[in-house]
């Protein structure tokens, strides 16, 4: 799509950002773009295509009502004039187009030059996070200083601005002149005062060299005074501003850039594109074009002595001029080619009119999005998650925005680290969390969805996909989906994990009347949202067939968990306590429900001796009041695995649920024989031969009674388990055969994806259930 760019800045006077929109404007006319310039006008005005349409307002005043009357017209002209994009060049442009990106939603992509005064650094580093929808910087310096000062990285980049080349050639054949030049703003902080004095050190022993000094500022008459006060009237040429810079640039050997302070210098990149090096002062973002002694020098800034013995080494050894002038030109035609800026200004401005990013070669960039944090790996959904972050960052670069419930959370950040290439956490606040689920009584959306809700995290998102140039957005669960539902510049990608209105159907089923009432109502909002994520998203993926057809969506994808095998010792069946365990997070309610029915309805017909162990997250003092003598509520432990290893048969007696039970492949790949309803079993699909599947107690105990007393009978068990994880359940292989589905649309849907029974799909896990 051809945009209409208005671009805001206070003058088109001599400068390294006029220069810059001169350019880009010129470029972006050539392409057939339309384009506005708002500013107060100045010299390079001449310069400008007929094609560029002039708003001459006087931005760079500090008057409020100015600013008030410059928002107003900008906002009438971008109504009127069909501006689609904003890109203003300064914190006072981004805040004079407030109005127009707000009331018109007009995307505002700032470009921030260079903030010299401190003193409003952390104001406008605050501003910056709010208020545009994305930030460019010149340099990797400049974004830095805002970092520092406050502004979130994960809403700014860095875009090098580019150049006319062919306004720049470079010869490799070049006569020594003896001219050194010394180009830019006359003003205290370019250090030009420091460039004549080492110049003057130099000028009796080397008659034949010359300074010419280009520019125009308030150091001018001073710089006049010092020049004659050293004797250099005849060395030294003022030659004032000039817009013939090229040409400038062709009759020196070198520049000095001596500058007390730098962003990313125009005028070096001039010279350095048109094969004349630059001994510069190491400050700002210089150290991101000049490599010292091998494309120019590097000096300590404010010392005279420094600056003039790298010129004097120049002059004694010209060769070097020639080597590093070459090598200059060479990094800057590579890095900061007109055509190439504006080739990635193209992009961000489509990218943010809402247009999806072309995804480079086979490696994506994939931003997962998740309402709780995905490490520990104590609950199903943290489980899903990580493991699909872990196996997409081997072949794609990862990007994760997570809500935390806790501080805590924030230790994990090393484990998620290793697959991310950035990751922005939210904290949820767990006050206004609890209050929002409430209010859910009164609302059509669904409490979970509520109660995830972060108006930080929606307002952010837009800027993560533009920033970190996200061409696909994974969002988990409906609570996660709730963020991306209205995005349309990425392929959108929802996984429901489970089917929440199924969960609550079959809750709904042994429920009393009272119950009832209360989850009936939460059934209809689950399910009339989960319809409503399915006609927002472009991929959507589920654990089981069973969820799959409770939503009634024949494009979703079953894409069940996997497993990573565990590195672990084997424990002899002999050495495992006469013992049975059931684990899960016991705050969740049909974890609730399968334990209590495990010791009211199943613990009086198995063996007194036989203890039992209820292990995981537990809060709950329903799953509490079940303790006893026999029955041991441990509560969270350092490793499920490990724990389950040591006892002799897993049970998993789910009456209610839906999904994939994880803890049923994570005994059997722990080397325990598994004991499970149908229910427990939907979504693994495991043979008789791997689990023994019963659902009334008298069977249920029957076979758990059978595996306590006949090692033989665990051993065989559990060897078939293993091998029917082993070779149906590899997180790797799962997720590589996800991703031929992710953007190649359903006609190309592998063989995972099967409305067949579990037992003939790759099936899931290593974890817990959901919830």
């Amino acid at each position: 799509m051809k945009q209409h760019t208005l671009f805001i800045l206070s003058s088109l006077g001599i400068g390294g950002a006029e220069t810059d929109v001169l350019n880009l404007a010129a470029e972006l006319v050539r392409r057939e773009h339309r384009v506005t310039i708002a500013s107060q006008g100045g010299i390079l005005e001449s310069k400008l295509p007929s094609e560029v349409k002039m708003l001459h307002l006087p931005i760079a005043s500090a008057n409020s009502f100015v600013a008030i009357f410059n928002s107003i017209v900008i906002f009438l002209y971008s109504l009127f004039w069909k501006v689609t994009i904003i890109n203003p060049q300064s914190i006072r442009g981004v805040m004079v187009s407030r109005f127009a990106q707000k009331l018109l939603g007009i995307p505002l992509i700032a470009t921030i030059h260079n903030l010299q005064d401190p003193k409003w650094l952390k104001k406008s580093a605050e501003l910056l996070n709010r208020i545009p929808d994305a930030t460019l910087f010149v340099s990797a310096f400049e974004r830095k200083r805002f970092i520092n000062a406050g502004m979130k990285p994960e809403v700014s980049r860095v875009v090098y601005s580019g150049l006319h080349m062919e306004h720049f050639p470079s010869s490799s054949h070049q006569t020594f002149t003896g001219r050194i030049g010394i180009f830019g703003r006359l003003s205290a902080e370019k250090g030009v005062d420091v460039g004549i004095m080492a110049f003057s050190h130099l000028a009796n022993d080397y008659p034949g060299i010359k300074l010419i000094i280009v520019g125009d500022g308030p150091e001018r008459h001073s710089l006049k005074r010092l020049v004659k006060k050293l004797g250099l009237n005849e060395r030294v040429e003022f030659l004032g501003a000039r817009t013939d810079i090229p040409n400038l640039l062709a009759g020196i050997d070198f520049l000095l850039l001596p500058s007390l302070y730098e962003s990313l210098s125009l005028v070096a990149r001039e010279a350095m594109a048109s094969g004349k090096p630059v001994i510069a002062s190491a400050v700002g973002g210089m150290s991101e074009l000049i490599q010292d002694s091998q494309n120019g020098r590097l000096i300590e800034p404010e010392s005279v002595p420094k600056l003039s013995e790298a010129i004097e080494h120049w002059l004694r050894y010209p060769h070097s001029i020639t080597s590093c002038g070459q090598k200059a030109s060479e990094m800057i035609r590579q890095q900061f080619s007109l055509a190439g800026w504006a080739d990635q200004m193209e992009k961000i401005y489509q990218h943010a009119s809402g247009e999806k990013l072309e995804a480079s070669g086979s490696r994506r960039k994939i931003l997962f999005i998740t309402t709780r944090f995905p490490y520990p790996l104590d609950k199903g959904d943290k489980l899903r998650a990580f493991h699909q972050i872990r196996e997409l960052s081997r072949r794609h670069d990862v990007y994760l925005l997570s809500l935390t419930e806790s501080p805590d959370d924030l230790k994990y950040l090393p484990e998620l680290q290793k697959y991310c290439a950035d990751i922005t956490t939210i904290p949820l606040n767990p006050l206004h969390a609890i209050w929002r689920r409430r209010l859910a009584h009164f609302s059509w959306l669904p409490s979970q969805v509520l109660y995830f809700r972060s108006k930080r995290l929606h307002d952010l998102l837009p800027k993560v996909i533009l920033n970190w140039e996200i061409d696909t957005v994974f969002s988990q669960l409906i609570r996660g989906g709730q963020y991306a539902e209205k995005i349309t510049n990425a392929w959108k990608v929802i996984d429901f994990v489970d089917a929440f209105s199924l969960n609550l159907h079959r809750n709904c089923q042994v429920a009393s009347i009272w119950q009832k009432l209360y989850l009936c109502p939460r059934g209809w909002k689950i399910a009339w949202y989960e319809q409503r994520m399915l006609r927002a998203f472009d991929m959507k993926f589920i654990i089981s067939p069973a969820d799959k057809k409770a939503l009634q969506d024949k494009t979703i994808m079953v894409y069940p968990n996997g497993v990573s095998l565990p590195d672990l010792a084997p424990v002899a069946v002999e050495s495992q306590e006469r013992a049975i365990i059931f684990t899960g997070n016991l705050n969740y309610w049909p974890n609730e429900n399968a334990a209590v029915y495990l010791i009211e309805k199943i613990q009086a017909l198995l063996p007194e001796d036989a203890r039992i162990y209820l292990v995981g997250i537990c809060d709950n003092p329903v799953i509490k009041n079940l303790a006893s003598k026999q029955v041991i509520v441990t509560g969270r432990v350092p490793s499920v695995m490990n724990r389950i290893q040591q006892v002799a048969v897993a049970v998993c007696p789910m009456q209610l649920g839906t999904g994939q039970q994880n803890k049923v492949l994570e005994a059997m790949i722990a080397g325990t024989p598994v004991v499970a309803t149908s229910i427990a079993n939907g979504g693994v699909g495991a043979p008789s031969d791997c689990i023994k599947i019963a659902d009334d107690p008298g069977s249920f105990a029957n076979f758990v009674c059978d595996l306590l007393d006949d090692p033989a009978l665990r051993q065989t068990q559990r060897d078939a388990a293993y091998d029917f994880v082993r070779t149906r359940f590899d997180w790797q292989e799962i997720v590589k055969q996800m991703e031929t589905k992710l953007w190649e649309g359903e006609e190309k849907q592998s063989t995972l994806v099967q409305d067949t029974s579990p037992s003939q799909s790759i099936q899931t896990v290593k974890g817990v259930s959901h919830g």
